[in-house]
Parts: structure tokens; C-alpha cells; sequence
């Protein structure tokens, strides 16, 4: 084993900064030294055989202190004599009663007690500036939120309780809302929205594509309307065509002009009007009306399939005329 100098041995014992050869050293240094030491002292008693017996007990204390520091460091390692050394085990030198009331002791267990203690203090006074925080970021009952429209089509018509909603995105009042999307090709959309003061709220909007079928029960694949209808000519060549005008006259004293209605209209094969429904509303409900009753009385130049006449669907546009 290689031998180290003893003060530096010393000094890192007294560090806890030790392996395992530096406590046999310690060890060993601490019996010789006891050894010196009681060769120098006089026997108290004079008597040869007093003195033997006294060198002989010493020997013995000596070698129990050096061999229970030799069992630390070999079956705890450096970490067990640091600890023994600190006072962190049971069978440590305890302080005396008067000490130990007033000086701390410099023990792990205490430093991590103590940095337990700071940081439940730390929390416990950040607790009422994270209140203060909530507080600060309440606001008025009357400010608007915003509203936004996930999966808006192209074209679509958007109102909020009857008034138009422009965009994708607005800032509302807040308050419960029924809100109404119609889309050119799809089912009508009606939900209920709530909108909460300053805070924002997102519907994702679910239109499904609109599929019609004949009233008569017919359910053959042009029979129905859909996205795929009359997909590679399938039911007809040519479309169905009126052979008048489609436009509405309003008042000339109106308030608002009508945007034009797009209605979904299915012409026979004589030419008359079978079925009509209201595909792209305008934005006046009247105007629809208005172009629903235009639809139900038009002849048309009715579809061709191979030079022949077929029943078939048809959007068509309804535009508003002053006169």
C-alpha cells in the first residue's frame, strides 16, 4: 500500500475528503500516536506492574478507536467517515447539554431541513403575488372577446343572431350567439356559441357536403345530388337551360339591395320545374322567397343525355334588377 504523509492525511480526514487507504492510515497514524503518547507519561502509581496493566487497557482503547475507523472507511466508504465525522450517525459524540442548545449543528440533515424550510418560505411568499397577478388580469364584464372560424369555405355567409359576421375572425360582445353558415354546396350550419369577456373562442365549423334526393323516391345515381354528381357525364351532356330571364325586380325605394340566390332546381323531361331548393342564399330571406316562386313557374330547355331528354339538377342564379 502506498504510503501518503501523514499531515496531509490528517487534513483530508478533517476535510472529509477520504478513501478508503486514507482511513487504514488514519488509522494507524492515530495507534501510533496514542502509543507515543503513552510511553511518555509517567505511571501514576510507580508500580511495574500497575504500569502494565494501565499500558495494557490503553493499548486496548487505542486499537478499538483505530479498528472501529478502519470498519467505517472499508464497509461505508469515504461517505460513512465524512458522516461519523459530522455527526449524521446515532452512535456519533454527542454535545453536551449546554452546547448543543445554543450553537447550531453543521450537520447534512439540518442544510437540507434548512433549504426545505427556504423554499416553503420562498413559495409561501410568492403565493400572494401570484393572486395579485390573477387579480390584475381580471377583466370588465363588457369586453368584447374574439371569435374565430375554423374550416370557413370560400364564399360562405356568416351572421351572429341575424347580423352579418364578416371574415373568419371577429371581436364580439360577449353573450350566447346563434350562429348560421350557408355555403355554396353544403348542408346549412346552425350551433350555438358562447363568447366569454377578453377571452378568445375558436369554433371549428363541420358542414357536411349537401346531398339531395328526388321527393318522388327515386334513387337511382343521378337522381340524387352531391359532390359527385354527373361525374364524367354520367346523367346528362348538356345542362338544363330556362327560356326566360332570371332576374327580380325590387322596389326602387329599397333600403338594402339583395345579393343574388343560387337555388338547386330539379327540371324534368318536359321542361317544368320538379323540385326547387335554395342552394346559395341571399342575404335578404324575401329575396329567396321571391326567387322560389320565380323558379317553380319556369320552362326550361330541358337536359340532354345522347340526343335524348332526361330529368336532371341544376344550380342556378337569381339576381336582383331595379327597374
Amino acid at each position: 500500500m502506498k504510503q501518503r504523509p501523514w499531515p496531509a492525511t490528517v487534513i483530508r480526514v478533517a476535510e472529509g475528503n477520504v478513501d478508503r487507504d486514507d482511513a487504514v492510515e488514519f488509522a494507524r497514524a492515530l495507534i501510533g500516536s496514542l502509543d507515543y503518547i503513552r510511553g511518555a507519561l509517567p505511571s501514576p502509581e510507580g508500580g511495574v506492574g500497575a504500569r502494565l496493566a494501565a499500558d495494557h487497557h490503553k493499548r486496548s482503547v487505542a486499537t478499538g478507536i483505530g479498528l472501529w475507523i478502519v470498519i467505517l472507511a472499508v464497509g461505508l466508504g469515504a461517505p460513512g467517515l465524512y458522516a461519523y465525522k459530522k455527526g449524521l450517525l446515532f452512535f456519533a459524540r454527542a454535545a453536551t447539554p449546554d452546547s448543543a442548545a445554543g450553537a447550531p449543528r453543521d450537520s447534512l440533515a439540518q442544510r437540507l431541513l434548512g433549504d426545505t424550510g427556504r423554499a416553503v418560505a420562498a413559495e409561501s411568499a410568492a403565493t400572494p403575488a401570484a393572486a395579485d397577478t390573477t387579480r390584475a388580469r381580471e377583466v370588465p364584464a363588457g369586453t368584447p372577446g374574439r371569435l374565430t372560424l375554423q374550416g370557413l369555405p370560400a364564399g360562405a355567409r356568416v351572421t351572429l343572431n341575424g347580423m352579418p359576421f364578416r371574415g373568419a375572425q371577429q371581436d364580439v360582445a360577449p353573450g350566447t350567439y346563434t350562429l348560421a353558415v350557408r355555403a355554396n354546396g353544403f348542408a346549412p350550419y346552425d350551433r350555438q356559441v358562447v363568447v366569454l369577456p377578453g377571452a378568445p373562442s375558436t369554433v371549428k365549423l363541420d358542414l357536411q357536403l349537401l346531398t339531395v334526393a328526388r321527393q318522388d323516391g327515386q334513387s337511382g345515381p343521378c337522381d340524387q345530388y352531391g359532390p359527385a354528381y354527373n361525374q364524367d357525364n354520367l346523367c346528362f351532356d348538356t345542362r338544363p337551360v330556362p327560356l326566360s330571364p332570371t332576374r327580380i325586380p325590387i322596389a326602387p325605394d329599397a333600403t338594402m339591395v339583395p345579393r343574388q340566390a343560387i337555388l338547386l332546381i330539379l327540371v324534368s323531361r318536359e321542361g317544368t320545374t320538379l323540385e326547387a331548393r335554395v342552394f346559395g342564399p341571399s342575404n335578404l330571406e324575401t329575396f329567396n322567397n321571391e326567387a322560389l316562386d320565380m323558379a317553380k313557374n319556369l320552362r326550361w330547355n330541358p337536359a340532354q343525355k345522347n340526343g335524348e331528354p332526361v330529368d336532371a339538377w341544376v344550380q342556378w342564379p337569381f339576381q336582383p334588377m331595379r327597374p
